[in-house]
């Protein structure tokens, strides 16, 4: 068994995904790295491909088609041998040496579910349009009230969790599945916990996120989120 897995769901990110592992170390942690390529039509998977020849502890799981975060990740979890488990987002708008901080962090507190948050610094209107500044605070703000605790950011894709969790969580239909982990850390008796982390403007690519689609997606689930964790 493996101390961490860490999962790189990608859609479209042949510019970022190799200095994205480059940029992770982890001393003295026995660990692999699972790229999940969902259905790409750049050279991310040719990219991703070239990684795995050259780094034994990574490995790559390609779909035929674009799914979606959600079930790209539920492919990833599902080759997952690590003890902990830690998503990492493709695209560097918050950097791969965080995995340190989450890491250690949830080893010693092992029955905790850790969430990145971008608001305890100040976020460049760049990398995240006010109208999905907006959103976040408006989710958090519901989220807040549903978990009787303060949350700030519920849709930071780094997120860090034991895998117990994987017991727990029900995945919804929802192309994104933060909510979905949530909940299921609620559902799981777990402490959750923010980390801040800066949100650094793309060099490379577009954000996957869309208000349309994406947004209606998101509040279909948020309602379904209130009633599992009311009931």
């Amino acid at each position: 068994m493996l101390d961490l897995s860490i999962i790189i769901p990608c859609y479209n990110e042949e510019k970022n995904l190799e200095e994205t592992i480059k940029r992770i170390s982890l001393p003295e942690v026995s660990f692999e790295i699972i790229i999940v390529n969902d259905g790409s039509e750049d050279k991310t998977k040719e990219v991703a491909q070239k990684i795995i020849e050259e780094n034994k502890n990574v490995k790559l799981i390609n779909t035929p088609k674009n799914r979606g975060k959600t079930l790209a990740l539920k492919e990833g979890l599902l080759k997952a041998q690590g003890e902990i488990i830690i998503i990492q987002d493709a695209d560097l708008t918050v950097a791969p040496e965080y995995l340190n901080i989450f890491y250690k962090r949830i080893i010693t507190s092992p029955q905790t579910f850790l969430m990145g948050t971008r608001f305890k610094f100040k976020i460049d209107k760049e990398a995240m349009p006010l109208k999905n500044l907006i959103s976040n605070k408006i989710t958090a703000k519901i989220f807040s009230l549903l978990l009787s605790q303060k949350i700030t950011d519920t849709l930071c894709g780094t997120k860090a969790f034991p895998k117990k969790l994987l017991n727990f969580i029900n995945f919804s239909s929802c192309r994104w599945p933060d909510f979905d982990l949530i909940v299921a850390a609620k559902k799981a008796g777990l402490t959750i916990r923010e980390i801040p982390v800066r949100y650094s403007p793309r060099k490379y690519g577009t954000s996957k996120m869309k208000i349309y689609p994406d947004s209606w997606q998101l509040f279909k689930r948020l309602l379904k989120a209130i009633w599992e964790l009311k009931t």
